[in-house]
């Protein structure tokens, strides 16, 4: 459904973030 698209997303989303956090501060 459309809500779970958007819940799908955002978590890909918060992962992402985090990903990239992660190699920012890893340098």
């Amino acid at each position: 459904t459309e809500a779970d698209r958007a819940a799908h997303a955002g978590l890909v989303g918060t992962l992402g973030e985090k990903a990239l956090w992660l190699k920012v501060a890893v340098g």
